[in-house]
């Protein structure tokens, strides 16, 4: 029974660590998206 529930973790624990990086690759990706729509409200409000 541990031999077929541990492979089962692992590969959930993959998955779970593949999410957590796109998760923080996105939430980057929305910063740096937001930071240049400030930049070019600050261009055209200057």
């Amino acid at each position: 029974m541990e031999l077929g529930y541990k492979p089962d973790f692992i590969c959930y624990y993959f998955v779970w660590v593949i999410q957590m990086k796109i998760w923080q690759v996105r939430s980057r990706a929305v910063q740096f998206c937001f930071q240049g729509l400030g930049i070019f409200n600050g261009l055209f409000v200057n």
